[in-house]
C-alpha cells in the first residue's frame, strides 16, 4: 500500500486520540482501517473502541476490517459501532445500576417522557 508520510504518521500515532480531517475521497476510511489494524497488531493489551456517527459507517469499517484475514483474531479486542448503539448498549447493560424497572429501559423511558409530552414539539 502506498502511503504518504503524513498518512503513515497518522496510522502509527500511539499517544492517545487523534482527529483527522480531510476532503471527501481522500482516503480517510482506508487510513482509519489501517490505524485500527496497526493498534490491534502492535499492542498486546487493551481494547480498541471505534465510534462513528452512524451505523452505515460503522458497518463499512467492520466489513473492511473483517476482509483482512490477518487481523480476524485481533478483532476480538475491538468494538466498532455508532455512538448511538454504543450508548444504548451501555445503558442496557448497566440499567440495573440505574434502578430501571424490570419491564426494560425503552418502556421506562417512554413512560417517563409520556408524562412530559407537553414540553416536546416536532420542531426541535
Amino acid at each position: 500500500m502506498n502511503l504518504s508520510l503524513k498518512q503513515k504518521e497518522i496510522i502509527e500515532f500511539t499517544d492517545g486520540s487523534l482527529l483527522v480531517t480531510a476532503k471527501l475521497g481522500s482516503g480517510k476510511t482506508r487510513i482509519l482501517v489501517e490505524r485500527i489494524k496497526f493498534l490491534l497488531n502492535h499492542t498486546n493489551h487493551g481494547k480498541v473502541l471505534v465510534l462513528t456517527l452512524n451505523s452505515l459507517a460503522a458497518n463499512e469499517l467492520q466489513s473492511r476490517l473483517e476482509e483482512d484475514i490477518a487481523c480476524v483474531d485481533s478483532l476480538k479486542r475491538a468494538t466498532v459501532g455508532s455512538i448511538h448503539s454504543f450508548c444504548r448498549d451501555l445503558v442496557q447493560s448497566r440499567n440495573h445500576m440505574m434502578r430501571v424497572g424490570s419491564k426494560g429501559m425503552d418502556e421506562t423511558l417512554i413512560r417517563h417522557y409520556a408524562g412530559h409530552a407537553s414540553g416536546f414539539n416536532d420542531t426541535f
